[in-house]
């Protein structure tokens, strides 16, 4: 049993982060909370990773084309090479879609 770290006036089994009327609280004080901010920034932070993480797998492609150019590819970077290729494929593939169903609108 501990004391509640949000009032320290309630004990709480260990296992709870806060007692029922600090929850209770927490509850009420978040149903004025514009959740459409925090959205639209969560959505923002997920945008620039997947574009940080396109940016490093087509970085990667380019270096192994430019070895794969100079001295060869390993087996172990020819399968890789081959999954980034594929992946860009499909990605291609997917932005011609949009933009043929864009131009339809």
């Amino acid at each position: 049993m501990k004391l509640c770290p949000q009032c320290n006036k309630n004990t709480i089994d260990d296992k709870y982060s806060m007692c029922m009327s600090c929850l209770k609280e927490t509850k009420e004080a978040n149903k004025s909370v514009d959740f459409g901010e925090i959205i639209k920034k969560i959505e923002q932070i997920n945008w620039n990773l997947g574009s940080i993480n396109l940016t490093q797998k087509l970085g990667l492609l380019s270096k192994l084309e430019t070895l794969k150019c100079k001295q060869g590819l390993t087996k172990i970077q020819q399968k890789i090479h081959k999954l980034l290729l594929d992946k860009a494929d499909k990605d291609l593939k997917n932005v011609s879609e949009i933009e043929g169903e864009l131009k339809n609108v």
